[in-house]
């Protein structure tokens, strides 16, 4: 994207006054603050309510309102054509000081509205003021990336195809039951109940399958070698990534660092989940149920229960409908714990989680009318940083901004 240092490197001849720190102080709620490595700082926070880019930039003042010393006074101000981009000028003080910056607010129809406010002292926000401006932008691009739906969590279809799945059967040797084997899966256990296969490819499939845990510190309790020391927490999605995290660092890998997408409530102690994890440096995508036992008694020993279907992210249209079937296949002679965990997780795949379709074309959306304002604010931040006097004259700074795309706005009713 454009380049607001690079634009401005021409125009910046002047020595750099000496860096003075803006005085501290807290954010907020919902806005989130950082200062900017080289001078300035950014308040960025998002605009639920907007309607119109006139509502957003009255949001926007509403969401940091009591941050600065006193309402903050606005000096010029221009609104795109679309309406949909403010950029205003403003003076306040803050902790006794006075401080000068921009006022940029982005509404956004798809639901990306947001406002970002830039500021440094009057003597330093020419110099900060590029710096700023692509820390914002980059600070926006992660946010968005953040929102984006994981492309093919289509449940629905994946139900479907799941239908016309061969499966060869085959017999808990315990006698415990019975299950269907994909084609391009190879059974790893088959015990109790719990089950576990996976596919030449990565993809795998766990059905109630224990992991078992010893809290730390227990007293009068001898360690064994096999013991996996953990503190247990009631919250199993947090039971679970901490253990993924501490059983990644026993083995020298990568932490999987799983993202959760969705989660539900099940039973007394337990989870669904769905969203991505890392293996080996690829995405896969997964879902399932987690359910945690009781807290640990004097032993200290306590356990995960994991359902978990996990398939890379490139094959996941072929692998998800395969394992979905063979988590509907299994029987079980015994464990009702186990049958009905696998039936709700089941209902949770295919019926609750069916996909919104509309929620990545709202995040392409979203994504290009954030190009689309992009190509707007940065030309007109260069613009008005490149205009820009010792002084701080906003009104001849703002007279570089190009007017087939802005218009001056004379009353901004902002009470």
């Amino acid at each position: 994207m454009f380049s607001i240092q690079v634009a401005l490197l021409a125009t910046l001849t002047l020595a750099t006054p000496a860096l003075a720190v803006l005085p501290a102080h807290n954010a907020p709620p919902n806005v989130h603050s950082f200062d900017v490595d080289g001078g300035g700082r950014v308040l960025q926070g998002p605009l639920l309510r907007a309607n119109s880019g006139p509502q957003a930039f009255r949001e926007g003042l509403s969401l940091v309102r009591g941050y600065f010393d006193a309402p903050i006074h606005i000096v010029r101000a221009v609104r795109s054509k679309d309406k949909r981009v403010t950029i205003a000028a403003f003076d306040a003080t803050l902790g006794g000081e006075r401080v000068t910056g921009l006022d940029v607010t982005t509404y956004d129809p798809a639901g990306n509205s947001h406002v970002d406010l830039l500021f440094d002292h009057p003597e330093m926000v020419r110099e900060t003021l590029p710096t700023m401006a692509d820390r914002m932008n980059d600070e926006e691009d992660g946010l968005l990336e953040r929102k984006r739906p994981v492309d093919g969590f289509d449940f629905a279809k994946w139900e479907r195809a799941s239908r016309r799945v061969s499966l060869r059967h085959m017999d808990f040797a315990d006698g415990a039951g019975s299950i269907g084997i994909a084609e391009d899966f190879s059974p790893q256990l088959m015990h109790d109940g719990a089950f576990m296969a996976a596919s030449a490819e990565g993809a795998y499939i766990r059905l109630s399958t224990p992991i078992r845990f010893v809290a730390p510190n227990v007293a009068g309790r001898v360690r064994k070698p096999d013991d996996f020391e953990l503190p247990y927490q009631p919250d199993p999605i947090a039971a679970w990534k901490e253990y993924l995290t501490e059983n990644a660092e026993k083995g020298g890998g990568t932490d999987p660092s799983p993202q959760v997408m969705h989660s539900a409530r099940l039973a007394d102690r337990g989870s669904l989940v769905d969203g991505t994890i890392t293996i080996q440096g690829a995405r896969f995508v997964f879902t399932g149920a987690i359910v945690e036992s009781s807290a640990p008694g004097m032993d200290g020993v306590w356990s995960l229960n994991i359902t978990l279907l996990a398939a890379p992210h490139d094959t996941v249209d072929q692998d998800m409908p395969q394992m979905i079937a063979m988590l509907r296949s299994e029987r079980l002679n015994k464990r009702p714990d186990i049958s009905q965990v696998n039936k709700e997780s089941l209902v949770w795949m295919t019926v609750t989680r069916e996909i919104d379709s509309g929620r990545m074309a709202r995040y392409k959306q979203s994504n290009h009318n954030a190009e689309s304002a992009r190509n707007l604010i940065d030309p007109a931040l260069a613009a008005i940083a490149g205009k820009l006097g010792d002084n701080a004259s906003w009104k001849s700074a703002f007279a570089a901004v190009d007017r087939r795309h802005f218009d001056v706005i004379h009353s901004l009713n902002v009470k």
